[in-house]
């Protein structure tokens, strides 16, 4: 009896496609496909570590997709397990529990972008990932009502110039920094996040953007999940000062703090690589003077600022575009946004992909960046801000 009829006649519209594996020839899993009741298939990685206790975790996560379980009886769980752990699988495929490249594959928590001649690399966690990756709309979408505002408005096509070099950083040598817009509120600073979150995804209720209010390690875990991306913190006040700092620092440093397992086995340090852009009415100075946290020295090279009211008409409208009002402009715009999403990541990673040496085309760019803006010398701060922006 083939694997997949005998999965179907333990659970229908579920199979079992392929082993999983890592890098590493460890945390060995299962890829499967569920098919909810509307009939929206379902594909995922089930590691072989949540089948270790009762199943009761199994049991949660395919009901979470859908999946429609008589009763959860012993004899129902050892079939689904017995099913699960078969190990007649000719196919195994290989599992990472970090988003963004991996050699030519672009993976996402969802799904993966690859040519067809590349080797299927799938995301594969312990627990469910929180993620806003999508794609919604079509190129042609996000251009027409999105791309298009961003004309003539400095600020927008600095943003969503981050978004793509953010995905492009792989064959650089640009090092994660944090450009901070700042300004008064009602400037358009929010929306300006949302259109640069919108290159990578979207679908939350802000968008692709995440609010800085989370502690640090609920940072550290954002910056994983958006390795070699663009991410969006909105709204500086609602976070504490020491959090803020110590988080410039920290995501700098592209690296997560060093942590031990139950058995006191050193975990592997989480890595990240990635452009944020931040928002808020304060500097970082001045967030720091109003609770009394001492800045650092060197934050200015991770955490630039820039000022979010640069619009010859308001804020950070120059070009209205057809709207009547510089509010509704950004109203406007920051609808667009989350209504298309995503589909520019995914071709400008084709792009990238289908490029023969975009590590040389990138090096050319950014030595051309460098010339266009040079003077006789710089300061290594001085250097290190310019080669943020080229």
């Amino acid at each position: 009896m083939s694997e997949e009829v005998r999965t179907r006649e333990v659970l229908p519209r579920f199979e079992v496609l392929a082993k999983t594996r890592d890098e590493h020839g460890e945390n060995w899993g299962r890829y499967v496909r569920l098919t909810d009741p509307d009939g929206v298939p379902h594909f995922f990685v089930i590691p072989a570590a949540m089948l270790a206790s009762n199943g009761g975790d199994l049991c949660k996560l395919l009901l979470s997709k859908g999946a429609e379980i008589p009763a959860w009886t012993p004899e129902f769980r050892e079939r689904l397990l017995e099913c699960v752990l078969a190990n007649d699988l000719e196919t195994t495929v290989l599992c990472t529990d970090k988003c963004g490249w991996h050699g030519n594959v672009y993976v996402l928590p969802d799904h993966s972008i690859r040519t067809e001649t590349d080797q299927q690399v799938l995301f594969q966690s312990g627990f469910e990932t929180a993620h806003n990756s999508a794609d919604r709309g079509s190129l042609s979408d996000w251009r027409e009502n999105v791309g298009r505002a961003c004309s003539g408005n400095p600020v927008l096509v600095f943003s969503v110039s981050a978004a793509f070099a953010a995905l492009a950083m792989n064959f650089s040598s640009a090092l994660t920094v944090v450009f901070h817009l700042v300004g008064p509120t009602s400037t358009g600073k929010t929306t300006a996040g949302i259109v640069a979150g919108s290159i990578c995804g979207g679908g939350g209720q802000n968008g692709n953007t995440r609010q800085w209010k989370a502690t640090l390690n609920g940072l550290e875990a954002v910056c994983t999940s958006y390795r070699d991306s663009i991410l969006v913190l909105d709204d500086i006040e609602q976070s504490g000062s020491h959090v803020v700092i110590s988080f410039v620092y920290l995501i700098a440093n592209e690296k997560g703090a060093s942590r031990m397992t139950t058995t006191l086995r050193l975990q592997r340090t989480s890595e990240w690589r990635l452009m944020a852009i931040s928002s808020g009415e304060k500097t970082l100075a001045e967030h720091s003077a109003w609770s009394g946290t001492p800045v650092r020295g060197g934050a200015g090279v991770r955490f630039i600022e820039i000022s979010a009211n640069q619009g010859t008409i308001s804020g950070i409208v120059s070009d209205l575009h057809g709207y009547g009002t510089p509010r509704e402009f950004i109203q406007g715009t920051r609808a667009n946004a989350l209504r298309y999403f995503g589909t520019p990541r995914t071709e400008f990673v084709k792009m990238l992909q289908a490029m023969r040496d975009p590590a040389r085309i990138l090096r050319d760019k950014e030595s051309e960046f460098f010339k266009a803006n040079s003077k006789k010398s710089f300061t290594e701060e001085e250097e290190r801000v310019l080669s943020s922006f080229a």
